[in-house]
């Protein structure tokens, strides 16, 4: 039997040989292909983060009112940019105009992103050109036809005060550069490092806007008093007559509501909660440890780069403990320091013009908010799941009492709710220093009724009491 030649194999005899093998390599193959061309195309990273799209979880926002056709036309819209020390954020405010020309919030359209503008403190040109994705968001917000009459303004806080003139300077310029290349409205103050008494001001209008007070007469507003770690601000409107009176730099004309004030705002610097500790315990205290630290403390504070060594006092009765404390505490308020403008009835504490000679008895209505609510909230005087609540400075100093009575700062931590180790030491100044600043740094009456804030109802929704709602309703009046 004669054998058959060798043939050599053609590429189809190879392939059709091979083909159970090949079909199980393509469908692989062929599905990869498949999903890359099917995903979107990404443009070239950039050096600046994306923009989140996220709202703030801790931004409370009022619930927005679908507005189509006819409607759409009497929104009106204002965007605030907020230049924080840790990042940069927008709100993009819209209203509807309500009756007699008041504003009504629908929404507020809230974007950030890190890090803050101080950040680029030796590159000013990209710090500006980090506002560009909250730029964006703002444009996409708001419609083109209303772009032009949109203002917008850009504040700076605490990052930029911290840095050099020039360089803060610097940015502003390149912010405001960035600002008018966008098609909103751009006012000439609309770009500035804010000061602890303009944020005052703003806060002052957005507590009265919630409240729906503005636009009547400046005795219907209420006093708006804000506790901060560094600086504690007071603000509240003032008849014509007392603000022509005042010495210059103590009134901001505000508008809101249709209706201009003339607001009474002073930042207190060196008096805010944390800085009021340090001031305390810079004080002498008595022998055996100082009278507002709880017995058994042995520690240190620090703040603003100075550090205090932190001695418990010793055993004492309860009254006696908060007497000594307060004695200390009136005397880091320098209720006594020779008044620098006006007649000495007319200061408040630390010689600063506290409002006219009628300041305390037209402080009828006050609103507190921050430390004043967090602490009144540990001490009980508001309950843990609200969002606001009334109280007194008699209260405050009751509690007090109980806090600098305790045996230990154990004992006042155990006693006084969600109180952390950190601050389980200080509870007894803490809540000295809210009792005197009210009673004597304000003059306010042990049984004054007081309003705590966290966030105000409004339209359904909670609205947190902070300053760029303000800015936003006073640019707009």
């Amino acid at each position: 039997m004669s054998r058959r030649p060798f043939l050599r194999e053609s590429p189809t005899d190879k392939l059709f040989r091979y083909r159970g093998v090949v079909l199980v390599v393509s469908v692989p193959v062929l599905l990869l292909l498949l999903v890359v061309g099917l995903m979107p195309r990404g443009s070239p990273q950039e050096d600046l983060p994306p923009l989140p799209r996220h709202k703030d979880p801790q931004e409370a926002e009022p619930k927005a009112i679908p507005i189509q056709g006819e409607e759409q036309e009497e929104m009106r819209y204002a965007v605030v940019l907020d230049a924080g020390s840790t990042g940069s954020r927008v709100h993009t405010y819209r209203f509807r105009n309500g009756e007699g020309g008041g504003l009504e919030l629908v929404d507020d359209d809230f974007h950030q992103l890190k890090p803050g503008l101080s950040s680029f403190k030796d590159d000013p040109d990209k710090g500006a050109a980090s506002l560009a994705p909250l730029l964006d968001a703002a444009k996409e917000r708001v419609p083109a036809s209303a772009h032009a009459s949109t203002p917008i303004e850009l504040r700076a806080t605490a990052g930029l005060r911290l840095l050099p003139e020039a360089q803060a300077e610097a940015l502003l310029s390149a912010a405001r550069t960035a600002l008018e290349a966008s098609p909103f409205s751009v006012a000439k103050d609309a770009v500035s490092i804010m000061e602890g008494a303009d944020e005052g001001a703003f806060q002052w209008v957005t507590i009265n806007y919630l409240l729906g007070k503005l636009g009547g007469a400046p005795s219907k507003t209420v006093a708006a008093v804000d506790l901060g770690g560094g600086s504690v601000q007071m603000a509240r409107a003032l008849h014509q007559n007392d603000a022509a009176a005042a010495p210059k730099g103590y009134v901001r004309q505000l508008r809101g509501g249709g209706a201009s004030y003339h607001v009474y705002v002073h930042s207190y610097l060196g008096y805010g909660l944390m800085a009021a500790r340090a001031a305390v315990l810079h004080s002498a205290g008595a022998r055996g440890g100082h009278p507002c630290v709880l017995p058994g403390t042995n520690t240190t504070y620090s703040y603003a780069g100075a550090k205090h060594h932190v001695q418990g006092r010793e055993h004492t009765e309860v009254d006696e403990s908060f007497a000594s404390c307060s004695a200390v505490v009136q005397g880091a308020l320098n209720k006594d320091k020779a008044c620098k403008e006006g007649p000495a009835d007319e200061c408040s504490f630390d010689g600063v013009w506290g409002g006219g000679a009628s300041a305390s008895s037209s402080l009828s209505d006050v609103h507190l908010s921050s430390y004043f609510f967090d602490r009144a909230q540990q001490a009980g005087l508001v309950g843990e799941d609200v969002i606001s609540g009334d109280t007194t400075p008699g209260e405050f100093g009751k509690a007090a009492v109980r806090a600098c009575g305790a045996e230990s700062a154990e004992a006042a931590a155990i006693g006084f709710s969600g109180v952390g180790d950190s601050d389980a030491p200080y509870l007894c100044i803490d809540l000295t220093f809210c009792h005197t600043l009210l009673t004597q740094g304000f003059g306010l009456g042990s049984d004054a009724q007081l309003k705590l804030v966290k966030r105000i109802p409004y339209q359904g929704t909670e609205i947190e009491a902070a300053w760029p709602l303000g800015a936003a309703i006073n640019s707009l009046g």
